[in-house]
C-alpha cells in the first residue's frame, strides 16, 4: 500500500467514526422528539375528551 493510500484509509476510518457518532446523536434527538410528540398527542386527546 502506498503512503497516500495509507493516509486515505486513516482519513476514511476517522470520517466513518465521525459519521457513526453523528448518527447516534441524531437517533437520540429523534427519539426525544418522538417522546415529546407522543406526550403532546396524549395531552391533546385528553383535552378533547375532557
Amino acid at each position: 500500500m502506498t503512503k497516500r493510500n495509507a493516509e486515505l484509509v486513516a482519513e476514511n476510518k476517522s470520517l466513518n467514526s465521525t459519521v457513526i457518532e453523528l448518527k447516534d446523536k441524531l437517533i437520540t434527538q429523534i427519539e426525544r422528539a418522538n417522546e415529546k410528540l407522543e406526550l403532546a398527542n396524549k395531552t391533546l386527546k385528553e383535552t378533547k375528551l375532557g
